[in-house]
């Protein structure tokens, strides 16, 4: 039958999360099935997805990010594809991370990505940090910069916690 759907609903399932924990979780999970001659589309829908825009931490690191980047252009030429190359793939990668997690299916992957999010915050740190020592940004934006980073970085590990 060309055109028709049928659609099936999938109940709950017991999955296992890190460290021999596990969790019911209930999964709706809508298959569509799409018949197009002799060729079948499977659809697959799941409800638990994550949006990341609606973290805090998401949020600060995007505008961290801004920030880095707005600074970054006032480097020196000699700097471009060293700090300033770095400076900027550190603070994107924060909240890049953050998203990729998020489009991942189970919390244990979340949390892995979550970590590595943290991990280029602690990156990005040091590097505003030789920035400060080698005069690139002053004393006000080391002071700002580092508080940000910091914050974030409680934020993502409070929430990695409860996952």
């Amino acid at each position: 039958m060309i055109g028709s759907c049928k659609r099936m609903e999938i109940g709950s399932r017991k999955s296992e999360i890190g460290n021999q924990k596990s969790e019911i979780r209930n999964w709706k999970l809508e298959l569509d099935f799409v018949y197009f001659g002799t060729y079948i589309l499977i659809f697959l829908l799941y409800d638990n997805m994550r949006d990341f825009t609606e973290f805090e931490f998401w949020r600060l690191s995007h505008l961290l990010t801004l920030e880095i980047y707005r600074l970054t252009k006032k480097f020196p030429k000699e700097e471009t594809y060293g700090l300033v190359s770095q400076m900027r793939k550190a603070a994107f990668s924060i909240p890049s991370n953050i998203a990729e997690g998020c489009g991942r299916s189970s919390n244990a992957e979340l949390k892995r990505f979550l970590i590595i999010s943290a991990g280029s915050a602690s990156e990005l740190q040091y590097q505003v940090r030789l920035s400060k020592d080698l005069l690139h940004i002053d004393e006000h934006d080391y002071q700002k910069l580092t508080e940000q980073i910091i914050s974030i970085r409680k934020l993502i590990f409070r929430y990695s916690e409860k996952l």
